[in-house]
């Protein structure tokens, strides 16, 4: 018994093979087409008050449980805030480890005259402390802290810049975990810079304040801390930052810590995102191995700021 197997001729087999490969390549250059314009709408749609837009500030992850050193942007706004900061620290040899979480909030309001007041707390405190002899973990609520920034917009080399004189201040008596009267304040200058609407420089020189008033005697610490950002949008929906931070003074004349972080920040809207951060410690004397910061962001485009006048009339119109 024979099966005949009946082959079509190797032009037409040619001519098929060509068509479908043809057809094939005029799919993708078309998708490829349909993504690359929607991919040059939304970088298009990048807004020019992008300084102060959620989508394009620093990240928002800080080495301090209180959210005392939260680095910002420059210029003053209308905001609301709110996230969850992780922190991990692991010291194998000594079998001791760290493991804490707070929920954070921060309210902003913008002045006609052009000052931002702001008013943030630490809603809810774990940590989680273990080593080779004890297991321990509390909560604490706390602390309030009050804040205020005074923006001043120029150009350095042709690049727009917006330059912020800021304060923050933790209210006394306001954190469960403090167990004599503690007052700490970090004064700031910030500078948010502007090379294009997509991609932008911050930069930070700060001071972190603290002192514990014991009834034996004031326990005071100081320290100086610099970071820089960048942040860049690719799309209006998508971003990027990555930023380095060092800090020295805390426990003496040595360095603190020296910090690298980075996070992914997509956007729900005009001046609404949501923000994916990790921070980590390169080098210093403190260690957070690890630092987490999951957050959502509000900011309202700037209100317009009045005529100038004199001193007196500004005081009235506080």
């Amino acid at each position: 018994m024979a099966v005949w197997i009946h082959t079509p001729p190797f032009s037409l087999i040619g001519a098929e093979t060509a068509v479908c490969a043809g057809a094939n390549a005029m799919m993708r250059a078309t998708a490829f087409g349909f993504t690359l314009a929607i991919l040059l709408y939304l970088r298009a749609n990048v807004l020019a008050d992008a300084p102060c837009r959620a989508l394009l500030a620093p990240s928002g992850v800080s080495l301090r449980d209180t959210g005392l050193d939260q680095n910002r942007v420059a210029c003053a706004v209308d905001g609301f805030s709110a996230g969850i900061r992780a922190h991990a620290a692991a010291n194998t040899p000594n079998f001791y480890g760290t493991l804490g979480t707070s929920l954070m909030l921060d309210y902003r309001y913008l002045h006609a005259a052009g000052f931002e007041f702001s008013v943030g707390a630490r809603l809810l405190d774990y940590r989680f402390a273990q080593s080779a002899v004890f297991t321990d973990g509390n909560f604490a609520v706390g602390p309030i802290s009050l804040g205020v920034l005074r923006p001043h917009k120029s150009k350095w080399w042709g690049i727009p810049v917006t330059v912020g004189h800021a304060f923050r201040l933790e209210v006394p008596y306001s954190n469960t975990s403090d167990e004599h009267l503690t007052v700490a304040a970090s004064p700031a200058i910030l500078a948010t810079l502007t090379p294009s609407s997509v991609f932008h420089i911050h930069s930070r020189i700060s001071a972190l304040l603290r002192s514990v008033l014991p009834e034996s005697g004031a326990d005071s610490r100081a320290a100086l801390l610099a970071s820089a950002d960048v942040a860049y949008a690719p799309v209006s929906v998508f971003s990027v930052t990555a930023g380095v931070e060092a800090q020295g003074g805390w426990y003496g004349a040595k360095l603190d810590h020296l910090q690298a972080r980075t996070g992914l920040r997509t956007g729900l809207g005009r001046g609404r995102a949501l923000e994916v951060s990790a921070a980590t410690t390169l080098a210093g004397a403190e260690r957070n191995d690890l630092v987490v910061w999951i957050g959502y962001r509000s900011i309202s485009i700037e209100k317009p700021r009045p005529k100038k006048r004199r001193l007196r009339d500004w005081a009235n119109h506080l």
